[in-house]
This record gives structure tokens, sequence and C-alpha cells, in this order.
């Protein structure tokens, strides 16, 4: 049918659009050997995670999602030719570093999502938008990619939205969804651990008071900063 079809290719060009974007902006290895392949299908396993636990029945949104989007989002193909590049190159060490962690997030989020939105003992639409939020300000945080600048920023927006008279919902997706998913306490660690490798223990102890100080007074200035919009 044509309307199928277009549904069809409207799907696949926002799948193929995403998948381009995700390809600009990641450039950079991380801790593991993580790169735009990986981001695609872990996003795309956590997009079909919802969309299985939604139990969604309309055949135009299943056309639309499930074949044009996250169809033309993931690639298998690219996985399996990392796969044989690595294979080529001799790097099995991060061949089973890359195998296994495009597989165990996959997997992960997408039971993540399935059993969480399953539940019947939780508000499905606030732990779908709570999810959503985490995810979002997970990938905002890999788009910056800079530890200290997000500290800052997050540490400013948890002191403004402490200080709003916000309901308890919007709250917990602010704070825990938001706010503790786009600061990483791990890259902290990970930061000051480069100067234990380098013996600069005089730079360590002078950044990590530095740090805890600074964010402690820009958070103490968006909950002021808050107050006067009270």
């Amino acid at each position: 049918e044509l309307d199928g079809f277009i549904y069809i290719l409207a799907g696949s060009t926002l799948g193929l659009i995403v998948r381009m974007f995700i390809k600009y902006i990641s450039g950079k290895e991380k801790l593991f050997y993580s790169n735009n392949i990986l981001i695609v299908n872990v996003l795309a396993s956590l997009f079909l995670g919802i969309f299985v636990s939604l139990n969604i029945t309309n055949k135009n949104l299943i056309l639309f999602f499930y074949v044009g989007f996250l169809g033309c989002l993931s690639t298998f193909s690219s996985f399996i030719y990392q796969l044989f590049q690595l294979i080529q190159e001799r790097k099995y060490f991060k061949l089973l570093l890359y195998y296994t962690e495009v597989f165990v997030l996959s997997f992960s989020f997408f039971c993540l999502d399935i059993l969480l939105l399953r539940s019947d003992k939780l508000n499905k639409k606030y732990l779908l938008i709570l999810l959503l939020t985490a995810y979002f300000a997970t990938f905002l945080r890999f788009y910056f990619d800079n530890n200290f600048f997000i500290s800052i920023i997050g540490s400013f927006l948890y002191g403004f939205f402490v200080s709003r008279s916000i309901s308890k919902s919007k709250r917990e997706i602010l704070l825990s969804g938001f706010c503790s998913c786009f600061t990483s306490f791990s890259g902290f660690v990970d930061f000051l651990y480069q100067f234990i490798i380098q013996g600069n223990y005089i730079k360590l102890f002078l950044y990590l008071n530095v740090i805890v100080i600074l964010n402690l007074i820009i958070m103490y200035v968006g909950f002021r900063f808050s107050r006067k919009f009270t």
C-alpha cells in the first residue's frame, strides 16, 4: 500500500538523519571502544524496549518506527565490519571489549525498558519520562565530553531546581533523571586518578578541593538565582 510505503520512507529518513548526526558528533574513543556504531545500536535497543513495552498495535506506527526508523538507525553490517577490522589489525583484546560492550549494553537497555515499563506497580507515564530524561542527559554528557564544564552546569541546575516549588514527580525527574545522569562522579574520579598515575599529589589535592568548593559555590548561586524568581 502507498500509505505504508510513505510511513516506512519517513521513518527510514528520520533514522538515517539521526544516525548521521550521531556519527558527526561522536568522533572520539571513550574508556571502552565506543564509537558511533555502538551508540546507534544501543540507542536503537533502548527505543525498541520502550516500543515493545507499550504494546503498540497501530500498523502505521509499526511501519514508521519499527520498520523504518529503528531499521535505519541501527546497523548490523557496520558492527560486523568493525569486528572484521579489529581481527585484521590483530587487536583481539579490543575486539573482545567491543563485542561484549555492544551486546551487554544493547540487551541491558532493551530488557530494562521492558521490565520497568511493564511493571503494574509503577506509573508508566512517569517512568517513561524519567527514563527518557535520564537518557537525554547521558547523551548530552557524552556530547560535551568535559567533566569540569558538566559539573558546573549540573551543580547550578541542581541548586536552581531544589529551590523551586514543584511537584514531587517533577522534582524527581529533574534531579534524579536529568541532573544525576548529566553529571558523572566516575568521570570526576577518573580525572583525579590521572594525577595519581603521574605522581602529582599536590595537583590532586588542589584540584579535588577546588572543584568541590567551586561546585558548592555554583550550586548556591543557582539556589539563590532561583529564589529571585519564586
